[in-house]
């Protein structure tokens, strides 16, 4: 009687125990592994066939899969990877959240610098040789110091869209001219047609009325050494 009830009890804790909550050995590995297939639902087996198909990256160490699974349930094997990819949101989320920061940052430098030189007017003209080759686009900015402060130099890039806001040439430029304060100033620049980074050729075959301009500032050093 007495050895009933203790097989009884045997079958009881080992035959209902949950295989998802099993630890690991070589011994019972393809038992569990079929103990979950039989009693848990198809969205857990597949989570657990996953973590089996990581294990098997283990062959190209020259490992046994099992030792990247023994001593764990598979319950635990799930937790680490759902803990894993919590972590890893989270550092997303900040990374995103300091890109955020950056770029506000810069679009507010950018602001401020704006706040300096007001972009007035445009002109692009066509440039060639005698023998009507060497071809350059002209790109002027009539331009004005809106501050009580002489500007010394600056840099910065001169965007070029055609009429559909495609964007046909991102130009850097830079200005060692002195623009005093509140007055205005006509600056050209100079740029070859042959550029592999930017559509020249179509910037110098299209009308200035069909092509839209855009400059923003990136560095501004004032007379009296600030730099904005």
């Amino acid at each position: 009687m007495k050895f009933l009830i203790l097989t009884l009890f045997t079958f009881t804790l080992f035959g209902c125990s949950d295989p998802m909550n099993t630890k690991i050995t070589k011994e019972n590995y393809k038992k569990v592994l079929e103990g979950v297939r039989k009693n848990t639902d198809e969205k857990t087996y597949e989570k657990v066939q996953a973590i089996v198909k990581l294990a098997e990256f283990a062959k190209l160490g020259g490992k046994d899969p099992i030792d990247f699974l023994e001593g764990k349930s598979f319950n635990e094997h799930l937790n680490y990877f759902k803990h894993k990819a919590e972590e890893e949101q989270v550092r997303l989320k900040q990374e995103e959240l300091k890109a955020l920061q950056v770029a506000k940052a810069a679009e507010d430098k950018i602001k401020e610098r704006s706040q300096y030189l007001k972009t007035l007017s445009w002109i692009k003209k066509k440039s060639k040789d005698k023998y009507g080759f060497n071809k350059k686009v002209v790109v002027g900015i009539h331009m004005q110091n809106m501050k009580n402060k002489d500007i010394d130099a600056f840099e910065g890039t001169i965007y070029i869209y055609d009429k559909l806001n495609n964007q046909l040439a991102k130009l850097g430029v830079k200005s060692t001219d002195v623009i005093k304060a509140g007055s205005k100033s006509n600056l050209t620049w100079v740029f070859p047609t042959i550029d592999f980074s930017n559509n020249m050729k179509e910037v110098y075959e299209t009308s200035p009325g069909s092509l839209k301009f855009r400059f923003e500032p990136s560095k501004i050093l004032l007379k009296n050494g600030t730099e904005i």
